[in-house]
């Protein structure tokens, strides 16, 4: 099941100019990670330490950060956690996984009410912000970002999160896989 979220809360960038604000140009491959983006403070539903806000430079250690966007009505996006858990736990020194949803915080809570929480531990489940929206466009999900050493080197569906994929560019530093592009074909984008 595919959904279209981007539409609802991109902001264009005439209505960001009006507003005396800075036009956010999306990320593609290749791009670095900016510093607003590694500092931003993500809202999350089910820190194991019960904080209420992470940054994604809580993980800048790590070499890869996945960040998953996603939606819990979504049940391709949610039948993969359970492998992105197991990949998490073989790779827990160098890769973390993190969730982005755009749903409100009541049904984030609600879904993980109904899932045994083993299985979101390892996984910051965090709200996607405007400025995380204007940053990584996506229309469909799942959308998968590699962010390795601080650089986008994939934009990916679920189904190239694997792990041969995995120990390829941590062993390599390099990776070559089909690029997720939602926007193919569209000016401006």
């Amino acid at each position: 099941m595919l959904f279209n979220l981007s539409d609802a809360w991109a902001q264009s960038a005439e209505s960001r100019t009006a507003e005396g604000q800075t036009e956010i140009k999306p990320l593609q491959i290749g791009d670095t990670i900016p510093e607003e983006l590694w500092h931003m403070p993500l809202q999350v539903v089910n820190h194991p330490e019960g904080k209420d806000t992470i940054t994604l430079n809580d993980y800048r250690d790590k070499k890869l950060i996945i960040l998953d966007f996603m939606h819990t009505r979504c049940k391709g996006c949610t039948d993969k956690l359970k492998e992105l858990d197991t990949l998490q736990k073989i790779f827990s020194c160098t890769i973390k996984f993190v969730l982005m949803s755009p749903e409100k915080k009541s049904e984030m809570e609600s879904f993980l009410k109904y899932r045994p929480m083993s299985t979101f531990y390892s996984f910051p489940l965090t709200f996607i912000d405007q400025t995380v929206a204007d940053y990584i466009r996506y229309r469909f999900i799942s959308h998968f970002v590699w962010v390795y050493r601080g650089k986008i080197v994939a934009i990916t569906g679920g189904n190239e999160v694997a792990d041969d994929n995995l120990k390829k560019l941590l062993n390599t530093g390099n990776i070559n896989l089909p690029v997720k592009n939602d926007f193919e074909g569209e000016e401006g984008i």
